[in-house]
């Protein structure tokens, strides 16, 4: 079977290496998963002036980081109305809150680091061109209101599809996740932080004093752990409510170089993200 390389990975500006781990070390902070997510974190644990240290199972941001859309926007897959309906508008504002600051803290990073990884801000384009699910998007286009989200009703699509009713959310975002990523890994290395690639973590046990991460070639011991994997290791209650899925996302070439900077996902069963861009 042909190996398809994730775009991002395909266009990232720079490929950096980190060695394996292959001798015991200790550290006062391990994180267990060098994505978007363990990076981020060992970037706010720089300012406690304490050792960290990466271990990544594969390469640096090419897991589930590497191989996402690059979008960045406020709107969940499962919808906000059915949030509302399972709990409340306050965990609804948590939500939107929380998507909003990751937004804008990645924009923040970027500006601070200078990380040139095609951050483009655009708008949002959520339609559907089923009648009985025009209703549920109206709901969602009144909570985003409500929530204080710059969106409105679309009374046209930038391509030629199909619709009955769309909205528009501005202000939404894409980057490349893997230049992005790259950027905060070299960084981190500039100051207390080790990265160790081609590392899986097969066993975490905890002590009084210490925990110890046993990878497939060494040992790590310490004080503290973090892991962001995308399901944690282990035996844990949350991969029982876990199951695989994938999202496909289209990248292309037109003929007439009219790209669009938009995001279009079709309000469905699933959603579908459909990116234009050079």
């Amino acid at each position: 079977m042909e190996k398809h390389t994730s775009i991002w990975q395909k266009t990232k500006i720079s490929t950096q290496n980190y060695p394996q781990l292959d001798k015991e070390i200790k550290t006062e902070i391990a994180i267990v998963g060098g994505g978007i997510t363990g990076l981020t974190a060992a970037t706010e644990l720089l300012g406690t002036n304490k050792n960290i240290c990466i271990i990544e199972a594969g390469k640096i941001g090419e897991g589930t980081t590497g191989h996402s859309t690059g979008n960045l926007y406020i709107p969940i897959q499962s919808l906000l109305s059915t949030i509302a309906s399972k709990f409340n508008k306050e965990t609804v504002k948590t939500i939107i809150d929380s998507r909003l600051y990751s937004l804008n803290y990645i924009e923040r990073m970027i500006k601070e680091h200078e990380i040139d990884c095609n951050f483009l801000k655009r708008t949002l384009y959520i339609y559907t061109n089923d009648s009985k699910k025009v209703k549920k998007l109206q709901t969602e286009l009144e909570l985003f209101k409500q929530n204080g989200l710059d969106v409105s009703i679309a009374y046209e699509l930038p391509i030629p599809v199909k619709f009955i009713f769309a909205i528009k959310i501005e202000n939404q975002a894409r980057f490349n996740p893997s230049t992005y990523i790259d950027k905060l890994a070299h960084n981190l290395t500039q100051h207390n932080c080790k990265i160790f690639e081609k590392s899986p973590v097969v066993n975490i046990k905890e002590s009084y004093n210490a925990c110890r991460i046993e990878t497939e070639s060494s040992v790590v011991i310490a004080n503290q752990v973090l892991v962001t994997t995308h399901i944690p290791k282990g035996i844990n209650k949350l991969q029982f409510v876990s199951f695989p899925y994938r999202s496909y996302a289209i990248a292309f070439n037109l003929k007439d170089k009219k790209y669009s900077n938009r995001v279009l996902p079709k309000l469905n069963i699933k959603v579908h993200s459909y990116k234009f861009q050079q």
